[in-house]
């Protein structure tokens, strides 16, 4: 069974996105793009393969991505030009149908990651959402790219002071 996900880029009001077909939950793809994808570079170059069965550590695919044109040589027509360009309204309607487990968008006007929250209906701060869930017990903090996640979060929040205290405190977990 697969987890479906949407990973895109929101540039003002413009969304452009693909689809990801396998481990699209925050244990793989949102620690994965939180951790690996953190510039425009790196999400143009991934969106630009088009449709993915699964994302790895880059976009190459010694590094876990596999593209359904570039590496299982699907047709091109189908999935290389299925690069979505939607608006913000449109991208609401799409969580509200369901047709996606998870939505990951990257937004070029801070250079943050953010996920769709259905309960909230709206993008919240993916870094928050990966805290949240551990705090819930929904996510397992022992996981690899969770646990890397959580390394990663307690650095910065050394360095930059950027979460509060009691948020931190919860991702401090004996790993």
């Amino acid at each position: 069974m697969s987890t479906r996900s949407r990973i895109g880029i929101i540039n003002g009001s413009q969304v452009k996105s693909i689809y990801c077909h396998f481990d699209g939950g925050l244990a793989h793809n949102g620690c994965l793009l939180f951790l690996y994808y953190n510039s425009v570079e790196k999400i143009d170059e991934l969106i630009n393969l088009g449709n993915l069965s699964t994302i790895g550590k880059g976009a190459s695919n010694n590094l876990g991505t596999i593209a359904y044109v570039r590496d299982r040589g699907e047709d091109e027509l189908m999935n290389k030009h299925s690069v979505d360009r939607l608006c913000i309204k449109e991208l609401k309607q799409l969580a509200k149908i369901g047709l996606y487990d998870y939505m990951y968008f990257f937004k070029t006007s801070n250079c943050r990651w953010y996920m769709w929250n259905e309960n909230k209906n709206k993008l919240c701060l993916l870094e928050l959402e990966i805290i949240s869930e551990i705090k819930n017990k929904t996510l397992d903090p022992n996981l690899g790219y969770v646990r890397e996640a959580i390394k990663y979060l307690e650095y910065v929040n050394l360095q930059k002071k950027l979460f509060k205290k009691e948020d931190i405190r919860t991702v401090q977990l004996k790993i």
